[in-house]
């Protein structure tokens, strides 16, 4: 049986309320939409962690995977994973950034979803994302066999996600190891508070515009979340005006790689964005 351990930057024991080691709330919620200082920051902080607390992810012999998880737009946590890849690669002593036969390196793997969630996942109960979870496929597109795989993601409620994640990897490869590893984690307190996720993305971030300086000054990556927020908001052909030419060509093509022209309640969305950029 494969080797498993688990780390988290910080536990949520409270909501935080902005006390010394206390998560902050305000880089949390602006990472979850796209925000990449803030997505940077927390990286780091984790990856910091992660090579404290595992010796082996700074050994140039191990080859370190890190999967993903997603149809055709990165998550936040996605972006996430990327930073703390760049920060491993930069304690690795000059091993390869990227893997190539014979050598060890840090790489990303994804893991393909057949389709995005349909539920707002942060506001949804445990029943209603074990439902979600149970109707999505999911299925490792490289093999990682004996790697050292590190599943990193943003906050850990009830786990179902990283269940989900692990029994597709373990169904389609044999790791020699295996780490999951979070920004936070919510304790047996918040566990059972369905709302907490909810309110850590909305600790900053409550409307879309909010993203549009860090889109004019190239701080800005797509997220999923992002992206169906956008779609959905009645003020999307306002917004679109807005948008960096170049991020809504971006959000258009991911739009439609995602599967979200059948979607109704992004239709609106879609031809704001269709205006934008001419199509």
């Amino acid at each position: 049986m494969v080797a498993r351990q688990h780390l988290a930057s910080f536990v949520l024991d409270r909501f935080p309320g902005g006390a010394p080691g206390d998560l902050p709330v305000q880089d949390y919620s602006r990472m979850k939409h796209g925000d990449l200082p803030a997505t940077h920051a927390l990286a780091d902080r984790l990856s910091e962690d992660l090579l404290a607390a595992f010796p082996v992810l700074s050994d140039p012999s191990q080859r370190i995977s890190l999967p993903v998880a997603y149809v055709a737009v990165f998550p936040a946590s996605g972006h996430v994973a990327l930073r703390v890849a760049e920060r491993l690669r930069a304690a690795r002593s000059g091993a390869p950034a990227v893997w190539s036969e014979g050598d060890a390196g840090v790489r990303w793997v994804r893991i393909a979803k057949d389709a995005v969630t349909t539920i707002d996942y942060a506001s949804s109960g445990e029943q209603a994302r074990r439902e979600q979870m149970a109707r999505l496929g999911f299925s490792l597109d490289t093999p990682v066999d004996g790697d050292v795989v590190l599943l990193v993601d943003d906050v850990r409620i009830t786990g179902l996600a990283e269940d989900t994640a692990v029994a597709a990897l373990l169904e389609a490869s044999a790791p020699a190891r295996l780490i999951t590893a979070y920004i936070a984690e919510a304790g047996p307190r918040l566990r059972r508070d369905p709302s907490v996720e909810l309110r850590l993305n909305q600790a900053a971030i409550r409307e879309p515009e909010q993203l549009l300086p860090a889109m004019r000054n190239g701080a800005f990556a797509l997220t999923i979340r992002y992206l169906k927020w956008f779609l959905a908001s009645p003020g999307a052909e306002r917004l679109a005006g807005e948008l960096p030419a170049d991020v809504a060509s971006e959000m258009l093509d991911g739009a439609v790689a995602s599967g979200f022209e059948a979607e109704p309640l992004y239709s609106r969305g879609l031809a704001a964005l269709r205006q934008r950029v001419g199509a």
